[in-house]
């Protein structure tokens, strides 16, 4: 196993940190699979013994991830399953940033600052809104 493969991205990236070096020579090729998607293979160079053994050592870690996504026959403090729960991480911020958090308008008026969500119904920006110019009244009565 001299040259390894992949385009599995999450196997790519913990190969790259864990020291397993791309290859010198074009270490991303890309082509296009279904669909015309575009498909992106990750090159490794394991020619050298040490890289050979850490490559096959990771290989299965991964593996076993893929068939035990707890990984509970794995060393529990092995650095690829700390590589991978940065990975899922990451892909959880990313889906909470796109789906579910909402952006926030900022609005001054002099020395007071309102936050106020995209999401908040007319009648409760409204208010805020009086309640920042210094009306403090429920549904903006002054009764």
């Amino acid at each position: 196993m001299k040259l390894h493969p992949t385009s599995d991205l999450k196997l790519a990236i913990i190969l790259a940190t864990l020291g397993i070096p791309l290859r010198s020579s074009d270490p991303i090729t890309c082509h296009y699979g279904e669909a015309d998607k575009k498909i992106f293979t990750f090159w490794f160079d394991a020619t050298e013994e040490h890289h050979e053994k850490k490559l096959v050592e990771l290989l299965h870690v991964h593996t076993s991830l893929l068939d035990n996504p707890l990984g509970k026959d794995l060393d529990q403090e092995h650095p690829a399953l700390y590589v991978r729960a940065a990975l899922d991480n990451r892909e959880s911020f990313l889906r909470w940033i796109k789906e579910d958090v909402a952006p926030m308008r900022i609005i001054t008026e002099g020395e007071r600052t309102l936050l106020i969500s995209d999401r908040a119904s007319p009648r409760l920006r409204a208010s805020m809104k009086r309640a920042m110019k210094g009306d403090l009244s429920v549904g903006g009565d002054n009764s």
